[in-house]
């Protein structure tokens, strides 16, 4: 098995593991109320991280399987670390609800297939789990919402997708938070410039289109 580290190795393993996993652009972005929050728990991340602790890494931190067993009306997943399982009903059932809902480290998941591609549909959390590293916590409101590509003989792509309305924001810019603007409460008031710049730019571009279409035609 071939290690997150420069060398591939257990050696800077742990180091580099977690400066590459810092580094990754698709991090959340939380509203602001909750911000010092995810500060003070990276800051503590060696008392606080749940994973630290060996408690279960739960969805979608856990990230692929090592091995899927298929049977017609579930999937199983395997997973080597912490010899952890998912079993993932397909017969069509719908989600519990939310009343009935007991939060767990992996919440309910159903799975359908859409083409080659299976999507597992999450909810149910307990909020005790991370989404990552660096304080990434959720709510127990968490959806989750993963698509495994088959690729080709026995490859898969596993891109997932989390929304949790109730901490993380939405339709944040990338550039934004590589520039470090997030990190005060300007962000809101840069992110909504640019929206109505943005807007103003298409109606602008929009309006000379259209008259230049209805000018050429008279």
């Amino acid at each position: 098995m071939t290690l997150n580290a420069r060398d591939g190795t257990p050696i800077n393993f742990e180091r580099d593991n977690t400066l590459l996993r810092r580094r990754d652009p698709n991090r959340p972005f939380y509203k602001p109320q909750f911000w010092e929050k995810v500060q003070q728990l990276d800051q503590n991340g060696n008392t606080e991280d749940p994973g630290y602790s060996c408690m279960p890494l739960g969805v979608p931190r856990m990230g692929p399987p090592n091995k899927i067993v298929q049977t017609p009306t579930e999937m199983i997943f395997l997973y080597q670390v912490r010899n952890t399982f998912r079993v993932i009903p397909t017969d069509g059932r719908a989600h519990t609800p939310d009343k009935d809902l007991e939060g767990t480290w992996m919440g309910e998941s159903l799975g359908h297939w859409e083409g080659d591609t299976f999507v597992i549909d999450s909810v149910g959390f307990s909020d005790a789990s991370w989404l990552d590293i660096a304080g990434y916590f959720h709510s127990e409101k968490m959806h989750v919402i993963e698509r495994l590509l088959v690729a080709g003989a026995g490859v898969t792509e596993r891109p997932a997708g989390r929304g949790d309305a109730w901490i993380v924001s939405f339709g944040v810019s990338t550039l934004l938070r590589s520039l470090h603007v997030v990190d005060s409460r300007a962000a809101f008031v840069v992110m909504a410039a640019v929206i109505a710049i943005d807007t103003w730019l298409l109606y602008r571009f929009f309006s000379r289109v259209r008259m230049r279409v209805v000018t050429h035609a008279a």
